[in-house]
């Protein structure tokens, strides 16, 4: 079983809204999310296995790709969306 996600999150808001763009992973099960309010919701566990997530910051300019197959795990690309 293979799952891929591509998400590329463009922000057109006032920047104050959102102090902190967030990439969240489960260290267990591998569920993830891109959390963009961090004041309204705080994600330190995960809603699938209730176990502890990690975060990666992202910048308003950046977006991410995540593949997981069982043979190679996770893998993470970030990239740019500036031209």
């Amino acid at each position: 079983m293979s799952f891929r996600l591509d998400a590329a999150v463009i922000i057109t808001c006032n920047a104050a809204e959102f102090k902190q763009r967030l990439f969240v992973i489960c260290d267990d099960c591998f569920w993830c999310a891109s959390a963009i309010n961090t004041q309204m919701h705080h994600i330190d566990t995960c809603p699938q296995c209730r176990k502890a997530v990690s975060s990666l910051p992202l910048s308003t300019d950046e977006a991410y790709r995540y593949n997981y197959t069982p043979g190679r795990g996770v893998e993470l690309e970030f990239y740019s969306l500036r031209k």
